[in-house]
């Protein structure tokens, strides 16, 4: 049997792979968005409003699984958005989509959950030092989706994404700055990028969400490569592939924006994303940076 998928956040740079590995695993897709307009091919959904969802509901049906990735101010970390709007959202969401035959949730989450950890994160770790209210928000949304999945009788996975390489539609984000200055031939001030992260292609990324899709008990899984590399590495591995110019890259020229987490050397632990599903990401990040370009190369 078919089965149904709604995916929120559906524009954004891993909502749109993710729509395009659903449809090609065979689900039927409804992509929603609560943002106005909404292309013809996105249904508009109020997170928050219980009529705008049974509006949608009566419209397209309800859905076997949602993979909730719309989730408002991403870029701003402490905005208070993330505590108020968003968690109310979610859990509306969530509560009304199981009320009417959702059989599973799954909830998009963000390594920053685990705070200024270091070494190999493990699902079980609990977060140290400052959180920022983005991560705050997400841990709350992962506590109210466990609640209502047991109300209910139903599954709810939190995914704790970690960082996701590719060709991101953000213009401002850094693989598409880098690969802006190569081609003007200008120069690019960064940070020190002393900061370590673990870095999935965005391939494997959605490969991944929909393998712990099948997961048949409410769980937090890690996703991730379960290495860790230094982001100034990382910088110089995708300017030597593109052929950039040493001279033009200058590190330390920028300070680290205050709203960033400390990022310190952590990996994702990858044991319980094998063992539930029996698979793990499998791409090289050097692959990963070759793919990345050739899509940047392919859109200008």
């Amino acid at each position: 049997m078919t089965q149904k998928a709604w995916v929120t956040g559906s524009r954004g740079f891993v909502g749109s792979a993710l729509v395009k590995c659903l449809l090609k695993h065979g689900f039927n897709v409804t992509r929603v968005s609560n943002l106005r307009p909404a292309h013809e091919d996105i249904s508009y959904v109020e997170y928050g409003s219980r009529r705008s969802i049974r509006s949608v509901l009566a419209a397209e049906g309800p859905p076997n699984v949602i993979f909730h990735l719309g989730w408002g101010a991403v870029y701003e970390p402490e905005s208070s958005v993330h505590l108020l709007e968003n968690v109310s959202n979610a859990k509306t969401l969530f509560d009304e989509l199981y009320l009417n035959g959702l059989e599973k949730a799954i909830l998009i989450g963000s390594s920053s959950e685990y705070g200024d950890r270091e070494g190999c994160l493990v699902e079980d770790d609990a977060p140290t030092g400052r959180l920022t209210k983005y991560a705050q928000g997400k841990i709350q949304s992962c506590r109210d989706g466990f609640d209502a999945a047991a109300k209910y009788g139903t599954v709810f996975l939190h995914i704790r994404l970690f960082h996701t390489l590719g060709a991101g539609k953000r213009q401002g984000s850094l693989f598409n700055q880098l690969y802006k200055s190569y081609c003007d031939s200008s120069e690019l001030g960064l940070t020190a990028c002393d900061q370590f992260r673990d870095y999935i292609s965005l391939t494997d990324a959605v490969e991944g969400m929909i393998k712990i899709s099948g997961i048949s008990s409410s769980e937090i899984v890690n996703l991730g490569s379960g290495n860790k590399i230094q982001l100034k590495e990382l910088v110089n591995m995708f300017w030597s592939k593109l052929g950039g110019r040493d001279e033009l890259l200058r590190f330390g020229v920028r300070e680290r924006p205050g709203h960033e987490p400390v990022q310190p050397p952590c990996y994702a632990s990858l044991e319980k994303l094998r063992r539930l599903t029996g698979w793990q990401p499998n791409l090289p990040i050097e692959e990963a940076v070759a793919r990345t370009i050739v899509e940047l190369k392919m859109r200008s």
